[in-house]
């Protein structure tokens, strides 16, 4: 099972308020709402975002003897001079397995150090930056996604991370760029199509939040059948 499926998986057990792509928490929400964002568009949101757990974009594959139980521990800096590149592909998953356990300090240590031995892999610096974020450092996170996109223009995954900063500090044209730009590089992204969706539904536009609304539907095939139906059915409503 995919790593995304088992976010998924766990976000339906946990049901968790937590939320990532556009606004990070229902209390964002709230003030979303009283900006002028439908009450509906909102719901909808906390819904479906709730699935988009970050380490839906971390696409290692834990060992099979390892364990999420318990944190792992992690390289100090101080040892990665002595460490070669095959020690990458195993922070990477000591990492991942750090966040699904909730211990940040562990996956940003770990990733941390990955980007020490190999600075040069853009995959590293966006995962670095979706920690930050979960630990609250937006202007870290940013320079991150920066650094991912300097070493790869062309990389979808950290123009949707860099638009969902954009669109949380309320700038909403550069977001649009950022997830055209997104959509230009990979049409099939859904969480690039939702996002784009949310925003153009804040704004009132109908007609561009249904085009993308059921850009999503088309590709999100993926997600759980109950979010599927949600955002159809708000579809429906917007299209009356």
């Amino acid at each position: 099972m995919s790593l995304i499926h088992d976010a998924l998986k766990k976000a339906q057990q946990e049901q968790r308020s937590e939320l990532g792509s556009g606004v990070t928490s229902m209390e964002e929400s709230h003030e979303m709402v009283k900006k002028g964002v439908p009450k509906r568009t909102i719901v909808l949101a906390v819904i479906l975002i709730t699935s988009l757990i970050i380490f839906a974009y971390l696409r290692f594959k834990p060992k099979p003897d390892e364990s999420s139980a318990s944190a792992p521990v992690p390289k100090t800096a101080d040892s990665a001079e002595d460490m070669d590149k095959g020690d990458v592909g195993m922070l990477k998953e000591r990492a991942v397995e750090a966040y699904k356990s909730g211990d940040m300090s562990a996956a940003w240590s770990n990733f941390s150090t990955a980007t020490n031995l190999d600075p040069q892999d853009p995959e590293l610096w966006n995962n670095l930056g979706l920690v930050a974020k979960k630990r609250g450092n937006i202007e870290e996170a940013r320079k991150d996604y920066d650094k991912a996109l300097a070493l790869k223009p062309e990389y979808p995954e950290a123009l949707n991370n860099l638009a969902i900063l954009e669109m949380e500090g309320g700038n909403n044209t550069n977001a649009i760029d950022l997830l055209n730009k997104a959509l230009t590089l990979s049409p099939a992204y859904p969480e690039a199509n939702f996002n784009l969706a949310f925003l153009y539904d804040g704004k009132g536009n109908k007609e561009k939040a249904a085009e993308y609304y059921k850009r999503f539907l088309e590709v999100g095939g993926g997600y759980s059948s109950n979010i599927i139906d949600e955002v159809r059915d708000h579809l429906m409503e917007i299209e009356k």
